[in-house]
C-alpha cells in the first residue's frame, strides 16, 4: 500500500504540473486579443516603411478567419480537398492470455485489445481571409485541432493481405502480426482542415522570411495552435479540462494520503 500511495502521489504532481501547463493556455487566449488580417497587413507595412526594410515585424496575435488555397492535399481515406490531414488505422483484436487468481491457480481468458498499423499526417501553407484581407498561414510544427471526416470500423480477418477505405489502401504482408491474436476488424480514422473551413489561430505574425505570415520563428514563446473551433468553444474546452484535472489531482491526493496512512498504521 505504501508504493501505491507514493505513485499516486506522483501522479498529483503530473497532474498539477499538466493542469498549470493548461491554464496558462487558457491565459495566454484571454489576454491576447483578436486582431484583424488587415490592420495586421497595415502595421506591418508601416514598419517596414519606418525602418526601410523587412524582418523588423512580430507579434502575437489571435485571429479567425476562412482557409483558402489553390494548392490542395487530398485526404486520404475520404478524398476530402485540404490544407491538412490526419490518418490513423487502428487493427483491434482478441487475443488468450492468463491470468493469475487470488488461489494461485492461472486460468485462461479471451481479452481485446488494438494496435496502430498506420499513422500519417501532412500539410501545406494556405491563407486564411476575413473581411479586412488575407494573410499566408505555415502551419508547419504547429498543433492542429481538425475536423474528424472518418471514423469507422471495418470487420476484417487474419487471412487478408490489405486493407482498404475509399481511396486508401495498406498492405499487410510486411507488418509483423502475434500470430496468437486474432483479428477483428480495423478503424479507420481521418482529420482535416478543408478548404473554407472558419479556423481560429493563435501564434506569431512577423515577415522575417520577407512576405507577412503566421508560422513558428524558433523566438516566440506563445503556443501556435489552430482550430476549427471558435475562440469561445476553445476557452470553454479548456476550462472544462481544468476542472477534470482538479478533480483528478483531489482524488489521487486523498488517494495516496489514504494508502500511506493505512499502511503506516
Amino acid at each position: 500500500m505504501l508504493i501505491a500511495g507514493i505513485l499516486f502521489l506522483a501522479l498529483c504532481v503530473l497532474l498539477l504540473w499538466f493542469r498549470r501547463r493548461k491554464q496558462n493556455e487558457l491565459l495566454e487566449i484571454k489576454s491576447t486579443p483578436t486582431a484583424r488580417i488587415g490592420d495586421l497587413v497595415r502595421d506591418c507595412s508601416e514598419i517596414r516603411e519606418e525602418l526601410g526594410t523587412s524582418g523588423g515585424f512580430l507579434r502575437e496575435v489571435e485571429l479567425s478567419g476562412t482557409i483558402q488555397s489553390s494548392q490542395l492535399l487530398n485526404a486520404p481515406i475520404t478524398g476530402t480537398p485540404c490544407c491538412y490531414y490526419r490518418t490513423s488505422v487502428v487493427r483491434e483484436y482478441e487475443e488468450l492470455v492468463e491470468v493469475p487468481d487470488t488461489d494461485g491457480a492461472v486460468r485462461r481468458e479471451t481479452k481485446r485489445g488494438s494496435e496502430t498499423v498506420s499513422s500519417n499526417a501532412k500539410t501545406i501553407p494556405f491563407q486564411v481571409m476575413d473581411a479586412s484581407g488575407s494573410i499566408r498561414v505555415n502551419p508547419s510544427d504547429a498543433t492542429i485541432e481538425a475536423v474528424k471526416t472518418c471514423d469507422e470500423f471495418r470487420v476484417s480477418g487474419n487471412r487478408d493481405t490489405d486493407i482498404g477505405f475509399g481511396a486508401f489502401r495498406l498492405s499487410l504482408t510486411n507488418l509483423s502480426q502475434n500470430p496468437g491474436r486474432k483479428t477483428i476488424g480495423y478503424r479507420f480514422q481521418e482529420w482535416a482542415l478543408p478548404v473554407e473551413t472558419t479556423v481560429f489561430i493563435h501564434g506569431v505574425a512577423h515577415d522575417k522570411d520577407g512576405d507577412l505570415q503566421i508560422s513558428l520563428t524558433g523566438e516566440e514563446k506563445g503556443k501556435f495552435f489552430i482550430s476549427y473551433k471558435s475562440e469561445e468553444d476553445v476557452i470553454r474546452d479548456l476550462g472544462s479540462t481544468i476542472r477534470l484535472l482538479l478533480i483528478g489531482v483531489i482524488a489521487c491526493s486523498i488517494l495516496g494520503f489514504g494508502l500511506i496512512i493505512a499502511s503506516v498504521f
